[in-house]
């Protein structure tokens, strides 16, 4: 005991150091970040670990608690909404080695979860349910395929041989509780092992990209659809120039998929002028779904690194022709759960890949069948160049056969004999009264694509059969290649469209927080479309919530918020704004004016360090919360019936549902297309998409035309417009051209040209496009026609749009107010108070009758 005694502090000393030691080990470990990833069929959140986590999960109705022990958070890791439809939020609660985090749903849901290593990271998938389905069942429909995918030998496989006999199997049905929900399963023809390229642009604009610091980081991403099979082939083609001052063997840049480095390589003078970088994409680590590309560059031109911080000799540049070149072929069954798939491939070029086919009298539940099918491909294109095409059975050219994928809507007795001759031949189409159906196969003219056919009895079904495929929920339920499905099954279509208020925050906008991380200059921007139909207010102002890191160095880190590149305000980041810094700032009116507003965050961090080689990530970071909002106060301006106001004038609070569709003629190619293309840009237009609700309705010789509703009218040019809408250019059927007394119209120009004309129609838009004759549907007319091409674009009351390109738009001046005749005493009275002589001439007339006074006492005492 005296030892213990004699040395007891020692001992405590020794106790101290052992617990620390452990603690160390235990809690050294850390959740870095939380990333969310949007997938047609669930969402997924990837939790980035430094260490192998000891996790567990409790899963709720509508919630998931997942809890870390031996962890701590970094401090990236707060709270967040998300704007999203399946996922609401997610709350984080820190204790010294325990980390919960809270993540909470909109919907009932099931999960599946995943640890990943090196690095190691926790995937949770979150997958909705259906309303009364067996929670096995759906579970198992919803689970995605964890196989890596496999590297696929280029090996010419025989066609498979086309079976003379039907093959057709037993029904079996899904077991749900739901009725009317029924999957066949039945043999036909596999997926096309045709070998598939796609050119995905690496920038998501036409313009490059600067890097002018000396640690640069890019970071691009790019979709590997679920049904593809990517093969060796694909690569990555990298155009960059760089600064003649680069330092040879020293400034570099390396590239790498999905963190893992892919290749390395000297900035010198071999590649100093545009040069293109190929780098193989190694197959094992491209991933189904998202995949991120980031391309880092370490850029020196002087010996000293601390003197190339603002070095204007110090750049490179990322080119907008570098692109991710990927072979693939599609798996080897495709079912209709794989739709939008290979019709519709959100990531790639979609110039004329696929078809839709009505039959040639449609009706107008199936053009509306047809056109919400459309909305819904337009809907989830993060690019533009989504050029659709609408033909009619008899109008499909040669080409189209050959090499498109087709979609055919209709109803069965509407298409041809020799097109249900081959569908009865591979499937029993037999077709009853409030079923759908729907099939996917082989094109019946090329084994090389794909047809998807939906169908029914009437067109109510046909309808029903298209919505039914829109919706996941419903999708991922159609487990083989056919689908029966009858009208009990309820049909949940997006309404209510929402907008955007006055208070617009940082995570409505797609960002729940945005990091600002590594020495010097940082600097990221948010984009903001304001809508055409507002009109912003004064007192718009921001207000920014931060946090930052500690050990910057107050007198040389800011923080400055831009406008449309004009600095708005900055701020010193301090020890007592680093847990809960604030600014509040008034945005300038004159810089305030609508269209798209580009709100940057510049930050300059340093942390007074003289070791200018290294980035500092982890010490040198600020982070703006995604609760930061953006005050903008505005007022909804009166419909103005012009072409730039589309399709505000028509949006209602179910998409199109309030607004008449009509074709004058019996529907073409030419006028389907030309409707199709206006409505995807629609979509592209607006900040929320709009539900694909498209209300087709017939003419019934004319007498559509008599109602006051909001209508677009889509027709050839016809003797009898200008008739029914007098404000509209007149056409004169004999000479077969236009005129007018209000627009100078060249004939030959007009006759070949595209008419769009916006009219006020009783209070309600009327919206009339004239579609030529001889109509080309080229991607350089669609551009222009779809307005996503920045300066030729259609405005104005009418336009005119040439198949090359060319617009020409005409806007009515307004006419001066004429003034009401007045006598001569009033227009005297007021010429004389518009040159302020009124006042001079009462003391003109007050001094003349003094005078008149005076002269006349004067004369009486005489």
């Amino acid at each position: 005991m005296s030892i213990v005694k004699a040395y007891r502090l020692w001992l405590f000393l020794l106790l101290g150091l052992i617990f620390v030691s452990f603690s160390g080990m235990v809690y050294g470990s850390e959740i870095k970040d939380v990333r969310l990833g949007i997938h047609r069929n669930f969402r997924r959140l990837v939790f980035d670990l430094d260490a192998k986590p000891s996790w567990n999960i409790k899963v709720n109705r509508r919630s998931v608690l997942i809890t870390f022990k031996g962890m701590d958070a970094s401090p990236k890791l707060q709270a967040a909404k998300f704007r999203d439809r399946i996922l609401e939020k997610y709350k984080v609660y820190r204790k010294k080695g325990l980390v919960r985090v809270e993540v909470f749903t909109r919907v009932d849901f099931y999960v599946k979860t995943l640890v990943v290593p090196n690095p190691y990271r926790l995937v949770v998938d979150f997958y909705p349910k259906v309303a009364g389905k067996n929670e096995n069942v759906i579970a198992n429909v919803a689970k995605p395929q964890e196989k890596k995918p496999a590297t696929v030998v280029r090996k010419t496989k025989p066609a498979e041989p086309e079976p003379s006999k039907k093959v057709v199997s037993k029904v079996s049905k899904i077991a749900t509780k739901e009725k009317g929900i029924s999957i066949k399963g039945i043999s036909l023809p596999t997926a096309p092992s045709k070998v598939q390229v796609v050119n995905l642009p690496l920038l998501p604009t036409d313009k490059d990209v600067w890097g002018r610091k000396i640690f640069n980081t890019f970071l691009f991403y790019f979709s590997v659809d679920p049904a593809w099979v990517v093969r060796k082939g694909s690569f990555i083609n990298l155009v960059v120039s760089h600064s003649s001052l680069s330092l040879n063997r020293i400034s570099s840049l390396t590239v790498y998929l999905n963190g893992l480095p892919l290749k390395s390589l000297f900035l010198d003078k071999s590649n100093e002028l545009k040069t293109t970088v190929t780098i193989p994409l190694p197959l094992k680590y491209v991933k189904k779904g998202y995949n991120e590309i980031a391309v880092k560059a370490y850029l020196r031109s002087l010996a000293d690194p601390c003197q190339d911080v603002d070095n204007p000799g110090n750049w490179l540049k990322i080119h907008h022709e570098s692109v991710i070149h990927i072979e693939y072929t599609l798996k080897k069954d495709l079912l209709l759960s794989d739709y939008p798939v290979p019709f519709f491939e959100p990531i790639s070029p979609k110039y004329f890949r696929t078809v839709v086919v009505v039959p040639d009298k449609p009706s107008g539940r199936e053009l509306s069948a047809a056109f919400s099918l459309i909305m819904d491909w337009a809907q989830n294109s993060p690019y533009g160049g989504f050029f659709p095409i609408v033909s009619t059975e008899s109008e499909l050219t040669s080409r189209d056969k050959e090499d498109k994928n087709l979609v055919y809507i209709g109803r069965f007795n509407g298409f041809s004999v020799s097109f249900k001759r081959y569908v009865s031949s591979k499937v029993d189409m037999n077709l009853k009264v409030g079923k759908s159906y729907l099939v996917v196969m082989r094109s019946p003219f090329t084994d090389k694509r794909m047809m998807l056919l939906i169908t029914g009895y009437d067109d109510l079904d046909v309808l029903r059969g298209a919505k039914a495929i829109i919706i996941p929920t419903i999708r991922r339920q159609m487990t083989g290649k056919v689908a029966m499905i009858d009208r009990s099954v309820v049909l949940p279509m997006k309404s209510n469209y929402k907008v955007l208020g006055d208070f617009i925050t940082i995570s409505e906008l797609g960002y729940p927080n945005i990091l600002l991380e590594g020495m010097y200059h940082q600097e990221k921007l948010v984009t903001y479309m304001v809508p055409t139909n507002w009109k912003l207010k004064r007192g718009a102002y921001a207000k920014i919530y931060f946090r930052h890191s500690k050990v910057l160095s107050p007198d040389r880190s800011s923080l400055t918020i831009m406008l449309n590149d004009v600095p708005i305000t900055s701020v010193k980041l301090t020890k007592e704004n680093a847990d809960n810094g604030e600014v509040t700032v008034k945005l300038p009116d004159e810089i305030l004016k609508g269209g798209t507003l580009n709100f940057g965050f510049r930050a300059y961090l340093d942390i007074n360090t003289k070791d200018c080689a290294k980035n500092y990530v982890e010490d040198a970071w600020v982070l703006i919360k995604g609760t930061s909002l953006f005050y903008l106060p505005h007022t909804i301006l009166p419909a103005k019936f012009l072409i730039e106001y589309m399709p505000y004038l028509y949006m209602g609070k179910e998409g199109l549902k309030d607004t008449d569709v009509v074709f004058t003629d019996k529907p073409d190619r030419a006028t389907m297309s030309v409707l199709a293309n206006i409505l995807a840009s629609w979509q592209d237009r607006i900040t929320l998409p709009m539900p694909p609700n498209v209300h087709i309705v017939k003419n019934e010789r004319g007498s559509v035309f008599k109602k006051r509703t909001k209508m677009i009218v889509v027709g050839r040019a016809k003797a009898y417009m200008h008739k029914l809408f007098p404000k509209l250019i007149s056409y004169d059927a004999k000479k077969d051209r236009f005129y007018s007394e209000k627009y100078p119209l060249v004939p030959k120009f007009v006759r070949d040209a595209t008419v769009i004309q916006v009219i006020n129609n009783g209070g309600y838009p009327l919206t009339w496009i004239v579609v030529p004759r001889n109509l080309k549907l080229t991607p350089v007319y669609l551009l222009s026609l779809d307005g996503r091409s920045t300066t030729n674009i259609p405005v104005g009351e009418l336009s005119l749009i040439s198949q090359t390109g060319k617009v020409v738009s005409f806007v009515e001046k307004k006419k001066k107010k004429q003034k009401k005749e007045q006598n001569i005493v009033s227009r005297v009275l007021e010429a004389a108070a518009e040159r302020r002589m009124l006042t001079t001439l009462l003391i003109f007339l007050t001094a003349a009758a003094i005078v008149v006074i005076i002269i006349l006492r004067r004369e009486r005492k005489k």
